[in-house]
């Protein structure tokens, strides 16, 4: 039987120093993986928080290029494999496979369970392109549906954001999958408390600003906050978020705040489809390029429809 796997779908774009996202199009995009297809090895690889990340280029058979990252598993992983890093063998390597989607400013994230984090890809997309980034530093956004996008887009603060991280995500390699946030950083702290590792348990945090009347520093304090912690919600890959929740803020026409609640679980697409034939036998390149042409095809429609 075919095993069901989900697929991930980014936009992306360069943060100006006002905080400003000004979002890539597809001859951005086409010029990246271009550079990649072009690039000597050595030039398409970044050290992320003292892992080595490595991009090979690759083209499908429809004639699409795409480039797949890897990065060797922890050595207790693979204790018994002589070589190391990048000499280990592609069954102790995990990857991330990144495809675009024709026609639109997205790309496609195909992951192993393990695989690199949203932040691994950003620091090794910001090394091959540094000098062609214009307005500054590149980052990935999940594709939220139109709706929920479009709420938090055209709001002026957030006032509440309520997460919830899963303990065996916690303890299971959070260090791979931290967003950068403050929020994550102060939950990290719980993996102090003696015997947890071993419990089933979860940790919820929930911050809210009392009858907010006007915009200012907390508001968007939070609002970067909650930037953050949305590059790696995908409780389905990576067992860490398992829920984040926010209120967010619009101005009425009486220019009084009205808060508005946003699911960014429930709203964040991604599309789930089958990946070759066997549950237990490695996915080849082919079962790879097969299964997130499906993906595009379906998110394609998803996002007409939303």
């Amino acid at each position: 039987m075919a095993k069901k796997k989900r697929v991930l779908f980014f936009s992306g774009g360069e943060i100006d120093k006002d905080g400003q996202m000004h979002q890539w199009t597809v001859t951005k995009w086409s010029q990246l993986f271009t550079a990649i297809q072009r690039n000597a090895p050595e030039d398409n690889n970044v050290t992320h928080r003292g892992r080595e990340y490595i991009a090979t280029p690759h083209t499908s058979k429809s004639g699409e290029p795409y480039f797949r990252v890897t990065v060797a598993r922890y050595k207790a992983d693979w204790p018994d494999v002589e070589t190391k890093d990048h000499a280990a063998p592609l069954s102790v390597k995990e990857y991330a496979c990144v495809f675009p989607v024709p026609g639109y400013s997205y790309i496609a994230v195909f992951k192993s369970s393990a695989g690199p984090a949203v932040g691994a890809l950003e620091a090794l997309i910001n090394s091959i392109l540094e000098t062609a980034l214009t307005e500054g530093e590149f980052e990935l956004q999940p594709v939220l549906r139109r709706n929920a996008k479009e709420r938090l887009e055209e709001s002026v603060g957030v006032s509440r954001i309520t997460v919830r991280y899963l303990g065996s995500g916690l303890s299971g390699g959070f260090d791979e999958y931290e967003s950068g946030s403050k929020i994550d950083r102060a939950v990290k702290g719980t993996l102090g408390i003696e015997g947890l590792s071993d419990a089933d348990y979860s940790v919820s945090l929930d911050i809210s600003l009392k009858r907010p009347k006007a915009v200012g520093p907390a508001q968007d304090a939070l609002g970067k906050e909650l930037r953050k912690l949305l590059k790696d919600v995908d409780p389905q890959n990576n067992g860490v978020i398992d829920k984040l929740q926010a209120s967010v803020l619009h101005e009425k026409d009486d220019s009084k705040l009205q808060s508005e609640p946003i699911d960014f679980i429930r709203d964040r697409i991604t599309e789930t489809v089958e990946f070759g034939e066997d549950d237990d036998s490695l996915l080849t390149d082919s079962d790879i390029e097969a299964g997130v042409a499906k993906a595009i095809k379906a998110f394609k429609e998803t996002i007409r429809n939303s």
